[in-house]
């Protein structure tokens, strides 16, 4: 039940890690934002899940470069040991408990529980490959496969570049059981304490409680009065005694705020805390405090007399050593070289056994090239060539390159648009050209600027810089390309002067050219014209509207005439019908 609830927790923490990665950039994104519980499976899980996505080197490229291998000055190796002890640091997991290892060995992690079948994995265990050739976290289990977060691994496609969740068969892998605290006599449980309150023998106003199954004694700081106490000489007195007080090296005191009894007792020391380890030619110090009244203790620790190294470092391709944290001295000791060969798809090599560094490394040299042996470590090529991104070059052609045996492949010319074109459009080389620019001016509505002949290049795109002096009624050009911005066909004329009589207007438009005469518009409110502020006389406006008139007493006349007509018709139908 319990890893049934951590996969599900694992599950919703993986979703909520991956939404975050649409919007960060980069490698800036994937820092370590987990907080650590102290449940070590739990705390290993959550910090790799921070990881996922993370890509090595600029994203592009297989270099092997890592924060993770740099983290311990192994940038640029075969990096998913290095990404799982990362992890391991990052959650708080001692050494003790996994080692920091860059081969994927069981025994370099310092896991001496090993499965080789018939196990189901647990979330935190590590898998292996059989060869021993990979590593990583087990995420979670589902029937016979189980889920992973693992490091120069891929997603996708066959480059070894990052850090992803993948699916995997059980049976292919073996896995490592670490030690974690909790775990196989790991970790500490506390006492569920059952108290008992007692008084003391000598000091029977003196209360306090002790746990039957610890024996953990703590005083209830309750006193009561009592006669015959073998050491009060105020037996009667329900003391109330201050703080106790440093009197002597050995020895504090407080006394009673009632009677004014003094009592005194013996300091109780802390455990002794280290303030200053004791090297091989250096004597230290520890710090005692007394928890009754807080005197401290100082007390020397003699000089070991014995080297303390640290962990073991390369030193060259002969030696690794290690050095003595207390005097400096280094310890060599030669390399420890693994028998069996380390590979990966392109490069094999071996391990010193003791400080991980590689040895014989080498690319792949197979008898037949892709689909057959390695001559060295017999490893098996895939059947067809697994091409790397980009292309190989020189000045005149560019060629696809497989990664396992370095065959070139389908060798092409560099592809330019023009004489003056500087980059190959297919593989991206930068060539020298001869043939300059042949720049002519370009214009739209808005700009102009230089656009080359050749190859189309166009630069200092500038918008226009209009002749302001130009007047309405002429042409206005940019004064830097002399593109038109405005035509004086444009131009609207406007009466500048204007002459006028009774029944007509004309004048000169600011531009010069005459406006030709037009008949006055008269206002029927104010009898002025509209354009030339003449006005109408009463005899002409009269003229102008007889014909209105005219118009409405003939149609009177034609209406009256024929209605006559119908009433005659009318009457002479009567008559002869009756």
């Amino acid at each position: 039940m319990y890893l049934r609830r951590l996969s599900l927790l694992m599950v919703i923490i993986t979703m909520l890690s991956l939404l975050p990665q649409l919007a960060i950039p980069a490698q800036a994104a994937y820092e370590n934002t987990y907080k650590n519980t102290g449940n070590q499976r739990a705390d290993i899980i959550g910090v790799a899940l921070t990881q996922v996505g993370y890509r090595e080197g600029d994203g592009k490229s297989n270099n092997n470069k890592t924060k993770y291998g740099a983290y311990f000055d192994r940038d640029g190796t075969a990096w998913c040991g290095w990404f799982v002890s990362w992890c391991a640091r990052q959650a708080g997991i001692p050494k003790s408990v996994l080692k920091t290892s860059g081969p994927a060995k069981p025994s370099t992690f310092g896991i001496t529980n090993v499965k080789k079948s018939g196990y189901t994995p647990k979330a935190g265990d590590l898998f292996f490959k059989k060869n021993y050739g990979h590593v990583g976290i087990v995420y979670y289990t589902s029937g016979n496969h189980f889920y992973t977060i693992e490091g120069n691994t891929w997603s996708g496609s066959p480059r070894k570049d990052g850090v992803y969740i993948r699916k995997r068969l059980i049976s292919d892998f073996y896995f490592g059981i670490p030690n974690y605290s909790g775990e196989s006599g790991g970790g500490a449980t506390s006492c569920s304490h059952s108290y008992t309150t007692k008084n003391e023998s000598a000091h029977p106003h003196k209360e306090y409680k002790i746990c039957s199954k610890c024996s953990n004694k703590t005083y209830t700081g309750k006193t009561k009065t009592v006669s015959g106490c073998k050491s009060c000489t105020q037996a009667s007195c329900s003391h109330n005694y201050g703080e106790w007080k440093k009197s002597s090296s050995t020895k504090h005191e407080r006394k009673c705020s009632l009677c004014g009894k003094t009592e005194s007792a013996n300091h109780k020391w802390s455990t002794a805390k280290v303030d200053k380890a004791a090297t091989c030619n250096a004597a230290g110090s520890k710090k005692q405090t007394c928890s009754g009244c807080g005197a401290e203790k100082t007390t020397t620790i003699p000089a070991t007399g014995k080297h303390t190294y640290g962990e073991i470092e390369y030193i060259n391709d002969t030696y690794h050593g290690q050095k003595c944290t207390g005097c400096g001295k280094t310890e060599k000791v030669k390399h420890k070289v693994d028998k069996d060969w380390t590979f990966d798809g392109k490069n094999h090599w071996k391990f010193c056994t003791d400080c991980s560094e590689r040895y014989e490394f080498s690319t792949h040299n197979y008898k037949d090239g892709c689909g057959s042996n390695c001559k060295s470590c017999g490893y098996l090529s895939p059947f067809d060539h697994e091409f790397e991104d980009g292309y190989g070059s020189d000045s005149k052609n560019h060629w696809s390159i497989c990664g396992l045996c370095d065959v070139k492949v389908d060798p092409q010319p560099h592809i330019y648009t023009s004489d003056c074109d500087e980059t190959c459009d297919v593989c991206g080389l930068i060539r020298e050209t001869k043939t300059e620019h042949t720049n002519v001016v370009r214009s739209d509505a808005d700009n102009h600027w230089m656009s080359c002949t050749l190859c189309g290049q166009e630069q200092d795109i500038t918008p226009h810089s209009p002749n302001t002096r130009a007047a309405d009624w002429e042409d206005c050009t940019c004064l830097e390309c002399n593109y038109l911005l405005r035509s004086k066909d444009e131009h609207i004329h406007s009466f500048n002067s204007i002459d006028y009589n009774r029944r007509a207007h004309w004048g000169t438009c600011a531009c010069g050219e005459l406006i030709p005469e037009e008949g006055h518009r008269f206002s029927m409110e104010s009898g002025m014209c509209s354009i030339c502020g003449a006005k109408s006389s009463p005899l002409g406006a009269q003229k102008e509207y007889d014909w209105v008139w005219m118009l409405a007493l003939g149609f009177s006349g034609v209406t009256i005439g024929g209605m006559s007509l119908i009433l005659t018709i009318r009457r002479l139908f009567r008559k002869r019908v009756y």
